[in-house]
C-alpha cells in the first residue's frame, strides 16, 4: 500500500479534477471522482471526513440526499 501522504496527493489531484466537473455542472463525473478519492484516504480520519463533505454536496446535486 503507498504512504498516506502520496495517497492524499492522489486523492487531492481527483478532487480538484472532480471541482472541475462540478464547475461544468458534470455531477455524475463529480462524484465518481470524489468516491475514488474517498476509497484512497479511508483510513485517515481528517482526510475521510473531509471527502464525506465532498461527497455529501454532490450527492445533495444529484437529488440523493435533502437537507
Amino acid at each position: 500500500m503507498d504512504s498516506i501522504e502520496h495517497r492524499e496527493e492522489e486523492a487531492n489531484r481527483l478532487c480538484n479534477k472532480a471541482l472541475d466537473a462540478e464547475f461544468l455542472e458534470d455531477y455524475a463525473q463529480a462524484y465518481d471522482l470524489h468516491t475514488e478519492a474517498h476509497k484512497l484516504i479511508m483510513d485517515c480520519a481528517r482526510l475521510h471526513q473531509a471527502a464525506h463533505v465532498h461527497l455529501r454536496r454532490i450527492n445533495l446535486k444529484l437529488g440523493n440526499l435533502q437537507n
